[in-house]
């Protein structure tokens, strides 16, 4: 079911406001997903034995670590605009006459 709702300009606004944080974060999970499938093979293919090696290769693995960290915050912040949105629009709507 379609409703249609008519936002005040205030309630337009944080709605645009909140679709372009939504496609921001879109673009920087899909960044870190990049980022982390170029790092792998690094990370996997490297001759990790001398003991400067295996420093580097620690610090690449906490950085990937890191990278999926971001990934699942992102997520999660992706998780709280949607609401957000949602719950913008149901105001919206109950706001109708």
């Amino acid at each position: 079911m379609l409703i249609d709702v008519t936002l005040s300009p205030g309630s337009a606004r944080s709605l645009e406001a909140i679709d372009e944080a939504t496609r921001i974060l879109r673009d920087l999970h899909g960044r870190l997903g990049d980022l982390a499938v170029r790092v792998a093979p690094v990370v996997a293919e490297a001759d990790w034995r001398a003991p400067s090696a295996r420093a580097c290769h620690e610090r690449l693995d906490r950085w990937r670590e890191s990278l999926v960290t971001a990934r699942g915050r992102i997520d999660d912040l992706a998780d709280t605009v949607a609401r957000a949105r949602a719950d913008l629009l149901a105001r919206a709507a109950t706001a109708l006459p």
